[in-house]
C-alpha cells in the first residue's frame, strides 16, 4: 500500500514540475531495479507513462488486494486526468472480471469531463468495458441500454466484436434457434448468423447442424461449410466419428473456391486441417494433408499423421 501511495505522489509531483532528484529518490524505492535504471539512463524520470505503468504493476501485485473502495479512492487522487483515466479503465477491467458490475457503473461515471481527444464523452470508453460484460452474460436488455452510451460509430470494429460475442453467448444460453432469431434483428443482422451458429458447434451433432443449416437461406455456402466442418471436428474430438460424414464434408471443402481467404491462408486449407486434426484414421489424415495447398499448413497435419503411425 505504501508503495502505491508513493507512486501516486510521484505522478502528482511530475504535474507540479518536481526536480529530477526528488522523483528519482521516490522511484528508487518503488520501481524494479531494471526499470529504475532505465529511468536514470534515458532521463525518463518524469515519464508519466512509466510511472503509470509501474502503478498498474503495484496494484496487480498487491497482496492481499486492496478493497475496491480504497483503490477507487487512490485512483481519484491522481491529478493527471489522462493517467487517472488509464488507471480507471484498468480498474474497471478488474472489477468486471470479478462480476462487480454495480460498482463498475459508479466507476464509469468518474470518467466524465476528461479531454482525451478520442471521444466527446470519456465515459464511453468505460461503457464499452461494461458492454463486454453484458455481451458475455447474454444480458440483451442491458446490452441495448449501454450500447447507446458507447459512441459506437467511433469504434465500429470493437462494437462489431461485442455484438458477435453477445449473439454467441445468447445462443449458448437460450438455444440455437433463439440465437438465430436474435441475429436477424435490425440491431444485429445476417452477418451475425455465424456467431449464433458457432455456439452450436460445441453441442450439436453433425446431422443436427446439417439439418439446421439446410433451413437457413440467408447464410453463404462458404460459411455453412465452415460451420459444418468445425462441428465435424468437435464431434470427432468427442469420439463421434462417421466415415459417411467425413466423405461428405471433405467433398464440400475440397471443391471450395481456393481464392476465399481466412486470415492469411485459404479458407479451404484451414478447414481441411480442422476436419483432419482429430482423426484416428491415418489414411484420412494423409488425404487431408495432400489436399492442402500451403506447405506450412501441411506440417500441421503431418504431426497428427506421425503420431498415428
Amino acid at each position: 500500500m505504501k508503495n502505491i501511495q508513493l507512486n501516486i505522489k510521484g505522478l502528482n509531483l511530475i504535474v507540479e514540475g518536481a526536480s529530477k532528484n526528488v522523483l528519482l529518490e521516490i522511484a528508487e524505492g518503488i520501481f524494479p531495479k531494471y526499470n529504475y535504471t532505465q529511468l536514470c539512463k534515458f532521463e525518463n524520470y518524469s515519464s508519466r507513462l512509466s510511472w503509470n505503468f509501474n502503478l498498474t504493476r503495484l496494484f496487480k501485485e498487491q497482496n492481499p488486494p486492496i478493497e475496491k473502495e480504497k483503490r477507487f479512492s487512490l485512483i481519484m487522487e491522481i491529478k493527471d486526468e489522462i493517467m487517472r483515466m488509464h488507471q480507471t479503465l484498468s480498474f474497471l477491467e478488474n472489477l468486471i472480471e470479478q462480476n462487480e458490475i454495480n460498482f463498475s457503473l459508479e466507476v464509469v461515471e468518474s470518467l466524465s469531463n476528461i479531454d482525451c481527444g478520442r471521444t466527446k464523452d470519456t465515459r464511453a470508453l468505460g461503457w464499452r468495458k461494461v458492454l463486454k460484460y453484458y455481451a458475455k452474460t447474454a444480458d440483451l436488455e442491458n446490452f441495448k441500454k449501454v450500447l447507446k452510451l458507447c459512441e459506437s460509430g467511433k469504434e465500429r470494429n470493437e462494437i462489431t466484436t461485442l455484438k458477435s460475442l453477445l449473439v454467441s453467448s445468447y445462443s449458448k444460453l437460450k438455444g440455437l434457434e433463439n440465437g438465430l432469431e436474435l441475429a436477424r434483428l435490425k440491431l444485429f443482422g445476417n452477418k451475425y448468423l455465424y456467431s449464433a451458429l458457432s455456439s452450436g458447434i460445441q453441442t450439436s451433432s453433425y446431422d443436427e447442424m446439417k439439418k439446421v443449416l439446410k433451413n437457413i437461406t440467408d447464410l453463404g455456402q462458404e460459411d455453412k461449410t465452415a460451420i459444418l466442418a468445425r462441428t465435424f471436428q468437435q464431434n470427432t474430438k468427442n469420439g463421434n466419428f462417421s466415415l459417411i460424414n467425413f466423405n461428405e464434408i471433405y467433398q464440400q471443402i475440397d471443391t471450395m473456391d481456393p481464392k476465399i481467404k481466412f486470415g492469411d491462408f485459404r479458407l479451404r486449407d484451414t478447414l481441411l486441417i480442422d476436419i483432419g486434426m482429430n482423426l484416428k484414421e491415418v489414411d484420412l489424415v494423409i488425404k487431408c494433408r495432400k489436399s492442402i495447398k500451403n506447405n506450412t499448413l501441411k506440417k500441421e497435419l503431418r504431426f497428427t499423421e506421425e503420431q498415428l503411425k
